[in-house]
């Protein structure tokens, strides 16, 4: 299994498992799909004299890939005149703008067009979404058709600047983890990657004329320890870039069509540099580097000469690195306490002639007067500068980017003013933000509050146009995620916060919103983007409610997918049920166990199962047929709920354990089968427990006795203990130890209130499982895996599903985990015939033989 960073491997299902044959993030600005394919391994590769500037190195590049990944050799070869009838062609479009494509595919040929190399780059990218993951692996994938479906697209991005926003001062991360995601962000055509390099926590960037800046600035004597801001590990922390080692990102990033911005945040968030040059100060410190997060009261003080003179020429220094057009100057979060009591700030505000009104404060146009002065200088190293939304309080010169970061309404408010914007609202952009309101089921993180959680549909629904007209929807000039990494510490963190977000941000950046589709976004991910991820070595999120195909289960491997399923799948249910049996049939599991499984014959038969019979559903044979199931054998029943197990392999059925009992009616539900794999006989115990009424081996005149004095619950125990000294510790098949017991144990409902009424109830208690620990060989082995032994939800909290397996075969267990992170899946949602939905989560065991 893959790393992540929780104890449960998350694997989850999808409300439709169908996708487009065509399956390209961002999704194109036109699409049109055909018949037909072309057949890419060992294709040629031709690139026109009028595109061999800009299209040669990415055509040698993607050919070089095509050709370890396929297996046969796809040479690289030159023309000029007539155009190359066959093979895949790049050639020149001098009508196309600088970041467009398009790309056409026929079964004789592929054509790429574009008039520069980030077009051609951007194209190479599409076209690599059109072919086999190995594409990006350079290992060889001998069992895949490398063939490219016929469609046409015409492609451009929906905004000229397409940020995402790093910060390596809390935490630090070596230029290969950048180098990483600058990959990523190249893949999904993302063209800008700011890069926050000075802060309160350490200065990351080499400075030749301050060089105290790293010396001293860049190392902390600790760091704060979860939510604790007075604490500190006392272990120092830092780390810098070389300025060769910039040159070398940036010069990566370049070759990806990726623009590096960097950032010196000022004059707050200047902690670091006031600890290398106190001098620097309102005060005469003492300064030094925060061990913690938050906002420091100390900052730069500009009415002292060298303060700017300082800051002039060390954002010089750094801008000469760059080579965009862009600098980023910070502003944010500046506490003006400090200028407030210093002589020579106060001086400088009155010699300036500012003064407080219901605009600003004095202090607030200090800061608008330092932005002037960076914004002035800059200008003539051929910068612009951007800010943080604080920059807009006061009087902002013209000609400055407004980053906007507190809320949308900040970028509207920069917008209406004329000014230039880059929408970054924390309420929909921010990736330090958990990504689920279950707060506790994520890592540590900035966000306390569950309800400032920022999923990936939460990204996909920003409006950045929200509230501005045609004229003023002209000044929003790009939209950018930022991660915070106070909280971030290490590279698989920091990777799981950006993905899967990162191709919602893509779509909201590049593609027209009439491309937009959650659906199809969602299935992408699925099936196809994070699939790429692993086999990339990215760690990431798994989907919530989205099911992501597992790794193969191996060589004599059998997996078995368990789900108290409650109601089941309506036959009639159109789509849900379709997309029912595409999770099941992409899992690809060898058993299916589904206790409590209704709906699917009922809908089916149009008939109650009568006492003591016994019948095999047409709707479970056809079900079962259609994800690959030949077997099926259904066990006794609880009130109309069969006890359903469905294989690959023949299933012999062993007993119906109610219907041995003299009081025995169809209310219960339990049932034993064998199936024979790799020469071993393995029994299946399904299980499903329910409130006394219906405790099974008990007389009716002791149930309804104790249903007076309401002590039921024992029942319960008898219940699951006739099963169990039935069928493994005594009677047919005992000396045979592959035993799995899978079921629904109840725990206590309270016995004046109606049955289907439990979720009202409190104070529960389990008492089966305290029996079992006592009298039986089971251990529980998804509990050992997850350390999650209740399943609860705000419906009902009595239930509790189990895996139980004799000790034998626990030691052939591969793989133990939930499926589904959530209590419900979408397609059940709706469906139930009671009014509650399913409180169970799909689990699936694999051993291994």
């Amino acid at each position: 299994m893959r790393k992540i960073l929780f104890s449960i491997a998350a694997l989850a299902s999808t409300a439709s498992l169908y996708a487009a044959k065509v399956d390209i993030v961002p999704a194109p600005k036109v699409l049109v799909e055909s018949s037909g394919e072309f057949r890419a391994a060992g294709a040629p590769v031709a690139v026109s004299s009028a595109a061999a500037a800009a299209a040669t190195d990415l055509a040698a590049s993607f050919a070089a890939d095509l050709t370890v990944s396929s297996g046969k050799e796809s040479r690289v070869n030159a023309f000029s005149g007539r155009t190359p009838a066959k093979g895949i062609v790049f050639d020149f479009d001098a009508d196309l703008a600088a970041e467009a494509y398009t790309l056409d595919v026929t079964p004789g040929k592929v054509s790429v067009k574009a008039s520069s190399t980030s077009g051609f780059f951007y194209a190479v990218q599409s076209l690599k979404q059109l072919l086999p993951v190995a594409i990006y692996t350079g290992v060889r994938d001998a069992e895949s058709s490398w063939t490219i479906p016929c469609v046409h697209i015409e492609d451009a991005p929906a905004f000229a600047y397409r940020g995402l926003h790093l910060d390596c001062c809390r935490h630090f991360f070596s230029i290969d983890e950048v180098k990483k995601i600058l990959n990523l962000m190249s893949m999904y055509k993302i063209n800008t990657l700011h890069w926050h390099l000075t802060d309160d926590q350490g200065w990351r960037i080499e400075s030749k004329l301050y060089p105290r800046l790293t010396e001293v600035g860049s190392i902390r004597k600790g760091t704060q320890i979860g939510y604790d801001r007075y604490s500190c590990d006392n272990v120092p922390y830092g780390g810098f870039y070389t300025q060769e080692q910039v040159k070398e990102v940036i010069e990566y990033a370049s070759r990806r069509s990726i623009t590096i911005i960097p950032e010196v945040d000022l004059p707050g968030h200047m902690l670091a540099a006031l600890t290398a040059y106190p001098e620097l100060g309102c005060t005469d410190g003492p300064y030094e580097l925060w061990t913690r997060w938050g906002i420091s009261t100390q900052v730069l003080n500009p009415a002292k000469p060298a303060t700017m003179d300082f800051l002039k020429n060390v954002c010089g220094e750094i801008a000469d690195l760059f080579p965009g057009k862009y600098f980023h100057i910070g502003g944010d979060e500046c506490p003006k306490g400090e200028w407030k009591n210093d002589p020579l700030c106060q001086k400088l505000i009155a010699e300036l002639g500012y003064v407080d009104d219901k605009n600003a404060t004095k202090e607030q146009r200090l800061q608008n007067w330092v932005t002037a002065q960076m914004q002035e200088y800059l200008a003539s190293k051929g910068k612009e500068v951007i800010g943080w939304d604080e920059i807009l309080e006061g009087d902002l010169k013209e000609g400055a980017v407004v980053m906007c970061w507190r809320g949308p309404q900040h970028g509207i408010k920069a917008a209406q003013k004329g000014f230039d914007v880059i929408m970054t609202p924390n309420q929909y952009l921010y990736f330090d933000f958990v990504q689920s309101p279950r707060i506790e089921k994520e890592p540590l993180s900035i966000t306390t509050q569950a309800q400032r959680y920022v999923s990936w549909e939460k990204v996909y629904s920003f409006n950045p146009f929200d509230q501005l007209n045609e004229e003023q929807s002209k000044h929003i000039i790009g939209v950018q995620a930022n991660v915070w990494t106070e909280y971030i510490s290490t590279e698989d963190h920091l990777e799981y916060m950006i993905i899967p977000r990162i191709f919602a941000l893509s779509e909201l950046q590049w593609s027209p919103v009439s491309t937009r589709s959650e659906e199809r976004l969602r299935n992408s991910m699925a099936t196809h983007q994070l699939p790429i991820m692993s086999s990339l070595g990215y760690n990431y999120r798994p989907l919530d409610n989205v099911f992501e195909k597992p790794e193969p289960a191996g060589e004599n491997v059998l997996r078995l997918l368990y789900w108290n399923i409650q109601n089941g799948m309506w036959a009639d249910q159109g789509n849900n049920y379709d997309n029912f049996v595409n999770w099941v049939k992409s899992y690809d599991p060898d058993i299916c166990v589904w206790c409590e499984a209704a709906s699917n014959y009922k809908t089916a038969d149009k008939a109650r199962l009568e006492e003591g019979g016994r019948y095999l559903p047409s709707g479970w044979k056809e079900l079962a047929g259609r994800y690959g199931h030949k077997y099926v054998f259904l066990g006794c029943h609880r009130d109309n709920f069969p006890q359903v197990i469905t294989s690959k392999y023949p299933i012999e059925e062993v007993a119906r354990i109610c219907g041995s009992q003299p009081d025995s009616v169809v209310t219960h539900g339990s049932g034993w089968a064998k199936i024979r794999y790799a020469g071993q006989a393995i029994n299946i115990v399904t299980v499903h427990t329910w409130p006394q009424k219906f405790a099974f081996g008990v007389p009716k005149e002791e149930r309804k006795a104790s249903a007076e004095r309401r002590e039921g619950d024992q029942y319960r125990c008898k219940e699951v203990k006739y099963i169990c000294e039935h069928t493994i510790l005594s009677g047919e098949g005992a000396g045979e130890q592959n035993w799995i017991m899978l079921g629904d144990f109840n725990s206590k409902s309270r016995i004046d209130r109606p049955i289907y009424n439990m979720q009202q109830d409190d104070g529960y208690t389990f008492l089966c499982q305290d029996w079992i620990a006592e009298h039986t060989p089971y251990i529980d082995i998804l509990s050992k895996h997850t350390g999650d032994r209740q399943i609860s939800s705000t419906y009902t909290r009595d239930r509790i599903d189990y895996i139980y397996i004799t000790e034998p075969l626990a030691r052939r267990v591969k793989e133990a985990y939930y499926i589904a992170d959530e209590w419900t899946l979408p397609h059940s949602t709706h469906i139930s015939q009671f009014k509650t939905p399913s409180d169970h989560r799909p689990a699936c065991l694999e051993l291994k033989f």
